[in-house]
Formats: structure tokens, sequence, C-alpha cells
């Protein structure tokens, strides 16, 4: 990404990059155990496509960007 303001490139942190890899493994894990107790429903199909703009929606007040590319390890 580049700054709008200093037009030099922005990068993602590689904290913000392993906890965003995290949160849909999350979510996923969720829904699974809840089919697996409960059995499929329609609900779980519901939450899944409810979680998609949650997420989006959430997604830009966690963005943390650094100056470097970080290694993600």
């Amino acid at each position: 990404m580049k700054c709008p303001h200093c037009n030099e490139m922005q990068y993602y942190s590689s904290r913000f990059r392993k906890r965003s890899g995290i949160i849909p493994f999350i979510i996923i894990s969720i829904i699974m155990l809840g089919n697996r107790f409960f059995g499929p429903s329609y609900i779980s199909v519901v939450a899944l496509l409810g979680s998609i703009p949650l997420l989006m929606g959430v997604y830009p007040f966690f963005v943390e960007l650094s100056n470097e590319e970080e290694a993600l390890f």
C-alpha cells in the first residue's frame, strides 16, 4: 500500500499477518464443532456467511502497518 500523504510504501506488520491468519481458522473451527455436536443445520451456514461481512467491517480497525517489510517468523 502507498501512503496517501507521503507516497511511501507501507507493509502489513508480521504481527498483523499472524493474527489475520488465525481468525478465519478459529471461526471455521467453532462452526465445525457446532456441527459436530448439534448436527448440521442452516444456522451454521448463516453464521459462516454472516461472519464474512462482520470480518470485512472490523478488518480496517485492526490493520497494523510498518515502513519496511518484516519477515513472518
